[in-house]
């Protein structure tokens, strides 16, 4: 992990304390009803993990980029939001699709980017591989055809990993630095995210993927109509592993995404399960998989308050939860 500025002996002095303000807080907390399902110690936690994603964020210029401050900012159109995954169903779109899909707002998640479409706005994690910074940068950071498209990174992922991004324009990258909600216990989740996940005030919250952040993403700029498209998850193909590629204009995606693989030890086997809704992988992670997260957020957020999440992807492992719908309106 990098060295972080704001850990001083100043913060090394009053941070023990300030744990333990939060500890008090998150009693009194519990005790005005304001949550359920949640222990006091499982909110001081996350009261503390607010705290340091904000720390994060202050990190911005050492690495090269700015801190993502103000949603109202951000210019919308359409009615619907779209999330372009990077699934092999995205291949069978057709360009009445994609026109639709430019009427609207897109956003492109982590390696989307590799894609010939472009979205309004990227919103990436970045993988582990040396191989993912380089790409990121040479496709998209320092690709001057492509000044248009927004670009948000997740801090952390930058501040955990010993590569830096070059970026030819510091203002090029915006940072966002989310709630790690990290728990398996539903009863918990669920509590938290009927609180504030649809307050304006709280950051963004990662829990399973960078696929739920972006449809958090999608909610705070107001959308009541959220579609999925490349998220598929059945399996691990991806798809720029369905194109013909003698220009190996996919041979930088298909080597960070092994080297990524890789690092984290997992088996890139394109028929098996993805990685985010394997169990045994996520277990490990201290989460729920991506498709019992989706479902608990459409169950417990989104639908009550009149958001349609699909998918629209019927072979989506997906489909068997949330709504499906057309690409079009």
């Amino acid at each position: 992990m990098k060295s972080l500025s704001f850990k001083t002996k100043t913060y090394r002095r009053y941070a023990p304390f300030l744990f333990k303000s939060y500890g008090m807080l998150s009693r009194l907390s519990i005790l005005l009803g304001q949550y359920k399902n949640i222990s006091h110690k499982q909110l001081q936690e996350i009261k503390w993990d607010r705290f340091l994603s904000r720390m994060f964020l202050k990190e911005s210029n050492i690495l090269k980029g700015e801190e993502f401050k103000d949603f109202d900012h951000i210019t919308t159109k359409g009615d619907i939001a779209y999330i372009l995954g990077c699934g092999a169903s995205i291949n069978e779109l057709s360009d009445k699709n994609w026109s639709q899909i430019k009427e609207n707002y897109s956003i492109g998640v982590n390696y989307f980017y590799n894609h010939h479409f472009s979205p309004d706005i990227h919103i990436v994690e970045l993988g582990k591989s040396s191989e993912a910074f380089r790409l990121i940068e040479s496709k998209l950071i320092n690709n001057s055809t492509r000044h248009n498209e927004s670009v948000l990174v997740h801090i952390r992922h930058l501040l955990q990993n010993q590569n830096s991004l070059e970026p030819n324009n510091a203002s090029r990258i915006k940072f966002y630095s989310p709630l790690v909600l990290k728990s398996r216990e539903e009863k918990f989740i669920e509590s938290y995210l009927k609180r504030h996940f649809l307050d304006n005030n709280h950051p963004l919250i990662h829990h399973a993927s960078n696929l739920d952040c972006a449809i958090h993403f999608a909610c705070k700029l107001g959308y009541k109509d959220i579609r999925l498209l490349g998220v598929d998850l059945g399996n691990s193909d991806y798809f720029w592993n369905q194109q013909d590629d003698e220009e190996g204009i996919y041979s930088g995606v298909r080597e960070a995404v092994r080297r990524d693989y890789e690092i984290a030890q997992w088996n890139q086997n394109i028929t098996k399960i993805h990685a985010s809704a394997d169990r045994k992988i996520t277990e490990k992670l201290n989460c729920l998989d991506i498709v019992t997260y989706i479902n608990l957020i459409d169950r417990v957020v989104l639908k009550p308050n009149g958001i349609k999440l699909s998918v629209c992807n019927e072979q989506s492992l997906l489909s068997d939860y949330i709504a499906t719908s057309s690409i079009e309106s």
